[in-house]
C-alpha cells in the first residue's frame, strides 16, 4: 500500500538490531533471501558480511554483459569487466588506474598492468612493456624464438639488449653476463658457457670494456 511520503512496499520494523532480518522470502524450509535491519541483503545466507552477499553463482546476461564499479564520490570515475562477445574477448578495464593481480599470501601482488600498458611482474613499477623482477622460464615442443619485425631492408637491428643498472657509482668489472645451462648426468641446470660483458674503465668519456668467455673444462669454470 501507500501512506505519507511512500509508495510501494515499506517494511518497517520497531527492531533496529543490524543483524536483524527486517525482510525475507522463506521457501520450503529455509530463506532463499533476506534484508537486515543494516540494509545488507543476503542471497543464499542468512548472515550477509557485505552489502550484497550471495552464496551461489551469479550469471550477467547478454553479449555485452558488463559489470561497472563506481567511486561514490565520483560518479564519472569507473572500471568495468565485461563479456564483449561482438569482438571475441573478455574487456578489464580501468580509468586511468592500474590493474593489479592479487594472490592469498598476504595478500600480496602477482601481476600488474599500469594505465600506460606496461606489464610488471614481481615489480610494482614496470619501466619497460614488460618487467620481470625474477627468472623467466620458456617451454615449447621446439625451439623457444626470440623475434622482431621491422620495416628495415638492410642493416642490423636490435633484437636483443641485456642491461645492468646499479644504485651506486660503477667501477672498473662491472658489466652484464649472459649464461648457458644444461643439466648434466645427475644435475640440472649447471652452468655450461659464460659470457660477460665489464668495463675495465668505467668513467663514462674515457670508458673501455673487454668481452670476458669462460667455459668447463674438466669440472671447472675458467676463461
Amino acid at each position: 500500500g501507500s501512506g505519507g511520503n511512500y509508495a510501494g512496499l515499506l517494511v518497517k520494523t520497531a527492531d533496529t538490531t543490524a543483524t536483524t532480518k527486517a525482510f525475507g522470502i522463506y521457501s520450503g524450509s529455509a530463506y532463499s533471501m533476506v534484508v537486515m535491519n543494516d540494509g545488507k541483503v543476503g542471497i543464499g545466507t542468512t548472515a550477509p558480511g557485505k552489502t550484497l552477499d550471495v552464496n551461489g553463482d551469479i550469471r550477467i546476461r547478454g553479449d555485452a554483459g558488463k559489470l561497472n564499479f563506481y567511486r561514490s564520490t565520483s560518479p564519472s570515475d569507473i572500471a568495468y569487466i565485461q563479456y564483449n562477445n561482438g569482438a571475441s574477448r573478455l574487456d578489464i578495464a580501468a580509468n586511468n588506474k592500474d590493474i593489479v593481480f592479487m594472490n592469498e599470501n598476504g595478500p600480496a601482488e602477482s601481476m600488474r598492468i599500469n594505465n600506460s600498458g606496461s606489464v610488471g611482474i614481481g615489480t610494482t613499477s614496470p619501466a619497460t612493456a614488460l618487467d620481470v623482477v625474477g627468472e623467466i622460464t620458456g617451454l615449447c615442443s621446439g625451439i623457444n624464438n626470440l623475434t622482431r619485425a621491422t620495416a628495415n631492408t638492410t642493416g642490423a637491428a636490435s633484437i636483443l639488449a641485456l642491461t645492468h643498472n646499479t644504485s651506486g657509482t660503477p667501477a672498473a668489472g662491472f658489466g652484464s653476463r649472459l649464461y648457458f645451462a644444461s643439466e648434466t648426468t645427475t644435475t640440472p641446470s649447471i652452468t655450461q658457457v659464460m659470457f660477460d660483458a665489464i668495463w675495465t674503465n668505467a668513467t663514462h668519456a674515457t670508458r673501455t670494456s673487454d668481452l670476458v668467455i669462460q667455459t668447463v673444462n674438466s669440472g671447472t669454470l675458467s676463461e
